[in-house]
């Protein structure tokens, strides 16, 4: 079994999406990871109300709620609901 940081360490240099709990979605190459699991983002996109993209981005580990390390998907490919605390998220096929 890998470990999650593990698994991020050995993801550096490569695309991902982050869906954080507040509902935005986040992608880019990663560029750094802590033991925190905080993660910058080069050549980043953020979709939140407005798509904005970014050279650096910086995503703290405590307000992560998914990270998608196969770059297969996109950000249409979630879609989030409000009923509790926190966004839930599935995948469309």
């Amino acid at each position: 079994m890998t470990r999650p940081l593990y698994a991020l360490y050995n993801s550096v240099g490569k695309e991902v999406i982050i869906i954080c709990k507040d509902g935005i979605i986040c992608k880019g190459k990663i560029a750094e990871v802590d033991e925190f699991m905080n993660i910058v983002l080069q050549d980043s996109i953020e979709y939140a109300k407005n798509v904005e993209k970014s050279k650096i981005l910086v995503v703290r580990g405590i307000g992560i709620s998914i990270i998608k390390l196969d770059s297969g998907l996109t950000e249409g490919d979630y879609y989030s609901t409000k009923g509790t605390d926190h966004a839930r998220y599935k995948v469309h096929k």
